[in-house]
C-alpha cells in the first residue's frame, strides 16, 4: 500500500487517501476536508527540484539552498542511515511562512494534553491545520471550553514516508545547518516512529537533527555553533525547569485558587529568569518575541514534547557512535516498549537517578 501511495498519479483520489490513511481519527469532516485541500495545494505546486535549478527565473539564493538540501540527502542516507531516498526531490514555493499551524491545547490545571488520534500517526498532543485562520478557530472553541491553548506555526513536517514529502519555501531560507536540522529531524521520523508517543519521537529526532548537523557541518567545514545554539539549552532548561514545577503544583492537593495563584507566579518567575539570561547573553533578543507571546500549559507543552527525552538520546549516541546501525537497533528495542517504560527510562536519566545508556 505505501509503494502505491507514493506512485498514484491520480491527486484526488491521492488527497482522499491520504484523509482516509493520516487523519481518519477523532476530527469532523471539515477538518478532514482542510486538511485535504491543504495537502492537494503542495502536490499541484510541487516541481522537481532539478527543474527548479535549472529555471532562470529561479532566484540565486533558491538554486543555492536546494543544490545544498541535495547535499543534505545524500550525506543523510550515506553517512546517517536515514531514508532519504525519494524524499524532498521536489519542491514547493509557498506564500506564507508557515506551512500548517498546530493547537497544542491542556487543562488550565494540568499538563495533560488534549489528544488528536489518527490511524497512521497515531495520538498526538496537538491538532494541525493548514489555515492560520482555521487554527484561530479551534483554538477558541477550546478556550470557551476551559484549555488553555497555544498555536504554534511549523515550517516543515513528515507524512512519515507514505508520500514523499517535498522542500518548502518555508524552510529554504535557513542557514544551512539549520536546513540539515531540519530534514535529518523529519527524516529521523521516517526511520523510526512509535505511535502514541509524540515525546519519544521528537526527542530522538531532535537528537539525530543535532547529532547530524554537527557531522555534516564538520564534513563540509561549515561553522556548526552559532550565537542562538549557545543560549537555546540555556532558555530551554528554564522552561523545563518550570514544567517540573507546575507538574508537582497539579499534583498537590491544594485548591484549585491556590494552583491558579501559583502557575501565575511560576510563569513570572521564568519572566525574570529570562531577563537575567538576557543580561548574561550581552542583551541578545533573538527570543523576545516568544517569550513575549506569554506562557500557559499549552506553551509548556510544546516544549516539553520536543525536549524532555533530548538529553537521554544525546547520551545514547554518544555512547553508540559511530556505530549508527547499533543506535537504531537500541532505540527500535525501546520502541517495543510501554510508553511508561520508556518514560521511566529518559526521565530517569534526566534526574541522574540513573545513567544506563548502555548502546548493545
Amino acid at each position: 500500500m505505501k509503494s502505491q501511495l507514493k506512485n498514484f498519479t491520480s491527486l484526488p483520489l491521492l488527497c482522499a487517501l491520504c484523509c482516509l490513511l493520516l487523519l481518519a481519527g477523532c476530527a469532523s469532516p471539515t477538518y478532514y476536508s482542510q486538511a485535504a485541500f491543504g495537502q492537494l495545494e503542495l502536490w499541484t505546486k510541487s516541481r522537481p527540484i532539478q527543474e527548479v535549478i535549472q529555471d532562470k527565473e529561479t532566484s540565486k539564493l533558491e538554486k543555492r539552498k536546494l543544490n545544498t538540501t541535495l547535499d543534505i540527502l545524500e550525506f543523510a542516507e550515506k553517512q546517517l542511515l536515514l531514508p532519504a531516498e525519494g524524499s524532498y526531490q521536489a519542491y514547493v514555493k509557498l506564500n506564507r511562512r508557515h506551512v500548517v499551524w498546530n493547537v497544542f491545547a491542556a487543562p488550565k490545571d494540568s499538563l495533560n494534553p488534549k489528544v488528536s488520534c489518527f490511524v497512521i500517526a497515531g495520538c498526538l498532543p496537538y491538532r494541525g491545520y493548514f489555515s492560520k485562520a482555521d487554527a484561530n478557530q479551534y483554538a477558541r472553541r477550546l478556550n470557551k471550553k476551559g484549555y488553555d491553548t497555544y498555536i504554534a506555526g511549523v515550517k516543515a513536517y513528515s507524512t512519515l514516508g507514505w508520500l514523499n514529502d517535498p522542500i518548502l519555501s518555508t524552510i529554504i531560507e535557513r542557514e544551512d545547518v539549520s536546513l540539515a536540522q531540519i530534514l535529518f529531524h523529519e527524516l529521523a521520523h521516517q526511520k523510526i516512529y512509535v505511535k502514541n508517543d509524540a515525546q519519544f519521537n521528537e526527542g530522538f529526532a531532535m537528537a539525530i537533527a543535532d547529532h547530524g548537523a554537527r557531522l555534516w557541518a564538520a564534513d563540509r567545514n561549515t561553522n556548526f555553533n552559532s550565537s542562538r545554539k549557545n543560549m537555546e539549552p540555556e532558555l530551554i532548561k528554564l522552561v523545563i525547569d518550570t514544567k517540573h514545577k507546575l507538574n508537582v503544583l497539579y499534583s498537590s492537593n491544594k485548591s484549585l485558587e491556590t494552583k491558579m495563584t501559583a502557575k501565575k507566579k511560576y510563569f513570572q518567575d521564568l519572566a525574570l529568569q529570562y531577563q537575567t539570561l538576557k543580561q548574561n547573553w550581552g542583551g541578545e533578543n533573538i527570543y523576545d518575541n516568544w517569550m513575549a507571546e506569554g506562557w500557559n500549559n499549552a506553551k509548556i507543552l510544546t516544549v516539553g514534547t520536543y525536549y524532555d527525552y533530548v538529553p537521554y538520546f544525546q547520551a545514547l549516541i554518544k555512547e553508540c557512535s559511530p556505530d549508527l546501525e547499533s543506535l537504531y537497533k537500541k532505540v527500535m528495542q525501546l520502541s517495543q516498549l510501554k510508553v511508561a517504560e520508556r518514560r521511566e527510562i529518559a526521565i530517569s536519566f534526566t534526574t541522574a537517578q540513573q545513567k544506563n545508556t548502555a548502546c548493545r
